[in-house]
């Protein structure tokens, strides 16, 4: 297994437009939550702030909006730094809010603009309430979805 931080060099995955609940690969009943702005890890129960909008921008990017607020998937202040926060903020269609969806291995890793950070479960805590950040890609469980 590659771990140099690069993705595998793998055709990037057309998503059909759609509303999707983005679960942790390790536990399904984990889904990424939409919390005051701030998103989570968090048992699903399928309330609207569990719920994603995935719609296909261009070049193949998407920009993911939770349902309730419509508010986009986001790093905190464009920032590229390993622990960045994962946030949701209003669309301004920076870089920040463009994800693409690609396979790594058995599932999908959704990883930004910069092409090798990735949705992380901060610390690789994977249970309900753990943070959500970006990360430079190492292929663990943390970053599968």
């Amino acid at each position: 297994m590659r771990r140099s931080g690069k993705f595998p060099k793998r055709k990037t995955n057309r998503i059909k437009d759609g509303k999707y609940v983005i679960a942790s690969a390790s536990s399904i009943t984990l889904a990424i939550t939409e919390n005051s702005g701030n998103a989570k890890l968090d048992t699903y129960v399928g309330t609207e702030n569990q719920k994603y909008d995935i719609k296909y921008v261009s070049n193949g990017y998407y920009k993911i909006s939770e349902v309730s607020t419509g508010k986009v998937l986001d790093i905190y202040n464009g920032n590229s730094t390993n622990g960045t926060n994962l946030q949701t903020f209003s669309w301004n269609g920076t870089d920040a809010q463009l994800w693409k969806f690609v396979d790594a291995r058995k599932w999908k890793i959704l990883y930004s603009f910069q092409g090798r950070l990735v949705i992380d479960i901060a610390n690789g805590t994977i249970s309900s309430g753990t943070n959500l950040q970006i990360y430079n890609a190492n292929f663990t469980n943390a970053q599968e979805w």
